[in-house]
């Protein structure tokens, strides 16, 4: 679900195997027929901060509005639901063993350090500080920032391995609840 800047919420997703895209306002719904082409499902949908709506199907991103529709093919297939959020400049989306910036419709490859190859890409939230945090399937979460990469799991603290959402609060605080748990990763102050 995603609202845009005009009011409209946006609501993707698959039923009977076909997928859908939806916008209801001021009462009414529409629901063009196929959803975009999405390749089955709507899994992710989000708008960036020039308030451009974006939706990311099994093996494409595209942008929704303002027109015209613009496609992108991933050289990857999308691991899950709601694994896409922006940068300054473009997007981010979740994969299955990568992790895909998006930036003036060029596809490039995330560089992950290599403990991070092959993982499963699950969530992903980027911070109010430029942070990146991607969560990965049972294996907790990735925070990139300030040109590094920190790993959270259950062995370093995180309640568990199984990521299931990650939000940041109007304080910064970023929020991630697990399959044992709820974690809150508070922003560290300026000296």
């Amino acid at each position: 679900i995603e609202e845009d800047a005009e009011g409209t919420v946006w609501v993707g997703g698959s039923a009977a195997g076909k997928a859908f895209l939806c916008a209801v306002s001021e009462g009414r719904e529409e629901c063009p027929p196929g959803g975009g082409d999405s390749g089955g499902a709507v899994l992710a949908l989000y708008r960036d901060a020039s308030g451009s709506l974006w939706a990311a199907g099994q093996d494409k991103v595209w942008k929704v509005k303002p027109g015209p529709t613009q496609s992108i093919s991933l050289p990857g297939p999308i691991g899950a639901l709601r694994t896409m959020t922006g940068t300054t400049d473009g997007i981010v989306v979740g994969a299955r063993e990568k992790v895909f910036t998006i930036v003036n419709g060029e596809v490039r490859t995330l560089a992950l350090p290599s403990w991070a190859e092959g993982l499963v890409f699950t969530k992903a939230l980027r911070d109010r500080d430029g942070g990146l945090w991607i969560s990965a399937s049972d294996f907790g979460l990735l925070h990139f920032h300030a040109g590094g990469v920190d790993a959270f799991t259950s062995a370093e603290g995180l309640s568990g391995d199984h990521v299931l959402g990650i939000f940041e609060d109007r304080e910064g605080n970023v929020w991630v609840s697990t399959s044992h748990g709820l974690d809150r990763f508070r922003p560290m102050a300026a000296a």
